[in-house]
């Protein structure tokens, strides 16, 4: 809610934040020109300006509107019915219902006054904030904002595409798929307005919204969510639940909770839509760099000190919606690592409860807009880029497993050395939240670290978290919490309404640990790797360290790697076997790679699907003791000698052909990698010479944006001069008065 005024009496008034660059002062003329001037909203306009050009829009806006157009300054309370544009050369937000003014709209490598801005509005307003973005020649700046926004519980519209004179801002806002209204600019005013009537959202009062609606309402949409959809929000905080499905209701203008549930029973859209708007959140690359800066000097830099070779770091990053957060993570270790010259593997666990969020984050594509959050050395180091934005490398995103899970539901991780869990426990009630961090106690090694959000605590579990950097959140467990196993979320499920059985993914809920669940109700107290049909390692369980190696060489994941010579030959074609017979392939009594490995029997089995496509396995490793041979009372007789030499010599020669077969193997797959680190490094060198193309291209095109707004400005003033001049001669004409005009 907005916060009041200080040391003042003007009355706090909705704000509504409005994007806009090359091509959008006919939009805003137009969209103004639509408004009506007693709305009892503020409006704040934030261009691309060019520093060096004073802005005209004030003057310009003025002669569309009947509000109040005025230049914003520094300090400056926001009124209603007034609109406030930015000035050249600064950067524009909003605090405490205040305007403030600071220094270069210039950030990183692209310009980000629009998102500056409607982050501060999101921060400052919460569910009052409404963002409009309207024509702009680039997609860089207004998406981040836009996600601010709606995770605040804000409303969002874009320009219809095809009215705008450069779409491609309309555009990336859309394509987040939080936009609210895609409309022409004459047609938002009268949606903002019947949003605002029937949202009541900009009400001064911190009156519990919950209470304006029937509890057993509420109770009924959380119902229709937990069985149609498969979300359970029981647990959220009632306040955050009924922002979101008010923020529904005035959107499709409906005015009663009960009539909404009534909606929610016949239209499966809508449920989605509401399910959907429940799980946004922001994550952004290195968010809040002083935390990661704490996290860096307190944590990690110890942690790595002590770390031995063979003993892989293990993080979970809880809540990890589109994956910035996890790899932001994985980056600070990986650098760390290669700062102390040491060479353990590094594993960082992934999860959210959003599945949508996820497939962002396992594609790994991020707009250039990272480039303001992500030091140019990183980018070079983590990413590739071109024109859909940045990749991440594959040394980054191997370190990294996304998965669908419910913290409050699915089994946690366990042996963890550092938990991020950052801005979920705030919408939690206080009995879940305990909950969650009894999780994390037991999930933790003893002096693990877990890192929580800002306005998050450790409230109850005082006993079991001693506070490291008290101001930026980060704990160490001081206290193991080893409970039994049946004390588990994942043992409650069942009390919760009955799922419909379907095959299952690897996008379902609880992906990789679920099928590796599976895996290990067929085989009890094993180690299990999990593992897609080219043999790439997804998920481990148990004690796989000491079957599997790691040869020398670029580091992998692939089981065949790990394993290498006559094993991989033969683990090879029982992962043929399985996916052909969809029946369970033994392997008994082989030696592992591993020095001093005991002998294994491996079983290999399908356990289900990607979402992706293609099969998901499992291999199965146990002990087996040496089989020790039935003593014979049969002895070979002398004329089957020459036999029993003869099958033994043919023995030796297909061990012997089948060796040669395995070597010429790996002699030709260390060609195709040679061949493949040649073509990296040609691709790498173009990557390069892309990356200078790109920030040429860049501040050629914010320049050219500058230039757009300017032109058009001083084409509105040529139009006013031109009607001044021919105000003037039809003066003349009319009066036929001779006049003379005479200088100083």
């Amino acid at each position: 809610m907005p916060q009041p005024l200080a040391n003042t009496s003007i009355e706090a008034a909705p704000v509504v934040g409005i994007g806009a660059s090359a091509g959008g002062l006919d939009a805003l003329k137009e969209f103004f020109g639509a408004m009506p001037a007693d709305s009892g909203m503020a409006f704040v306009v934030v261009q691309h300006l060019d520093p060096a050009h004073e802005s005209r829009m004030a003057e310009i806006l003025s002669r569309s509107t009947a509000m109040k157009v005025v230049q914003a300054e520094d300090g400056m309370p926001i009124e209603p019915n007034t609109v406030y544009t930015n000035p050249a050369g600064r950067t524009l937000s909003v605090r405490q219902g205040r305007l403030a003014l600071s220094g270069s709209t210039k950030g990183g490598h692209v310009e980000t006054a629009i998102d500056h801005f409607l982050n501060s509005l999101a921060e400052d307003q919460g569910p009052a904030a409404v963002c409009i973005i309207l024509s702009g020649s680039s997609g860089l700046d207004g998406p981040q904002g836009v996600r601010a926004v709606r995770a605040a519980g804000g409303m969002c519209m874009a320009q219809e595409p095809g009215t705008a004179q450069f779409p491609a801002m309309p555009q990336a806002a859309i394509d987040t798929g939080l936009v609210d209204y895609v409309l022409q600019p004459s047609d938002m005013p009268a949606a903002l307005v019947d949003f605002a009537q029937h949202q009541e959202m900009f009400a001064a009062s911190c009156e519990e919204p919950a209470s304006k609606a029937a509890p057993s309402d509420i109770d009924a949409i959380l119902k229709l969510l937990r069985t149609r959809t498969n979300s359970d929000y029981s647990h959220y905080k009632r306040t955050t639940v009924f922002r979101r499905i008010q923020r529904r209701m005035g959107l499709r203008q409906i005015e009663g909770t009960a009539d909404y549930v009534k909606l929610l029973q016949t239209d499966t859209a809508e449920l989605a839509q509401l399910a959907k708007d429940m799980l946004i959140g922001v994550s952004s690359f290195f968010r809040d760099a002083e935390v990661f800066d704490a996290l860096r000097t307190e944590i990690v830099v110890p942690l790595i000190a002590a770390r031995k070779d063979d003993q892989p770091l293990r993080a979970w990053v809880a809540g990890c919606a589109t994956g910035e957060e996890a790899y932001s993570i994985s980056m600070l270790l990986l650098e760390e690592r290669a700062a102390a010259d040491k060479s353990f593997p590094v594993q960082v666990f992934a999860t959210d409860v959003d599945e949508h969020a996820l497939e962002t984050a396992r594609a790994g594509t991020y707009p250039l807009e990272i480039a303001n959050h992500v030091s140019p050395d990183r980018l070079e180091r983590f990413f590739t880029v071109d024109d859909r934005g940045y990749h991440v490398e594959k040394q980054l995103r191997d370190t990294v497993i996304f998965s669908r899970h419910n913290l409050l539901a699915d089994p946690p991780f366990s042996k963890l050395d550092l938990i991020s869990c950052r801005n979920v426990l705030i919408y939690l009630e206080l009995a879940a939240q305990k909950k969650v961090l009894s999780v994390f106690s037991f999930a933790l090694n003893t002096g693990g670290c877990l890192m929580l959000g800002k306005s998050e605590g450790v409230a109850g579990m005082e006993h079991l978290f001693d506070p490291v950097a008290k101001q930026d959140r980060i704990f160490r467990l001081v206290k193991s919490n080893r409970r039994a196993a049946g004390e588990f979320p994942l043992y409650a499920v069942g009390q919760q309404v009955a799922r419909p059985a379907r095959p299952r993914t690897a996008g379902d809920a609880s992906m990789l640990p679920r099928a590796n669940l599976d895996a290990l109700l067929r085989h009890f107290d094993a180690s299990v790797a999990l593992m897609d049909v080219e043999g790439k390692i997804l998920y481990f369980h148990g004690r796989t360290e000491k079957f599997l190696g790691h040869p020398e060489g670029p580091a992998s994941l692939n089981i065949l790697d790990m394993t290498g010579g006559a094993l991989s030959a033969k683990l090879r074609r029982a992962i043929k076997s399985a996916l052909q017979q969809e029946e369970p392939v033994r392997l008994a009594q082989v030696s592992m790679p591993q020095e001093g490995s005991p002998l294994a029997n491996l079983t290999v089995l399908r356990v289900g699907e990607q979402a992706e496509g293609g099969s998901l396995l499992a291999v199965v490793f146990e002990d087996a003791l040496p089989q020790r041979r039935p003593p014979t009372a049969h002895t070979v007789a002398p004329e089957d000698e020459p036999l029993v030499a003869q099958l033994e010599a043919e023995v030796k020669d297909l061990r012997a052909e089948l060796r040669s077969n395995v070597e010429g193997y790996d002699a030709a797959t260390e060609e195709l990698k040679a061949a493949n680190e040649e073509v990296m490094s040609m691709n790498e060198e173009l990557q390069s010479a892309n990356e200078e193309l790109e920030a040429s291209k860049e501040e050629l095109q914010s320049v050219n944006e500058e230039l757009t707004t300017v032109n058009a400005q001083l084409n509105d003033k040529v139009g006013e001069l031109t009607d001044t001049n021919n105000d003037l001669a039809n003066l003349l004409k009319a009066t036929e008065i001779a006049t003379i005009f005479l200088d100083a």
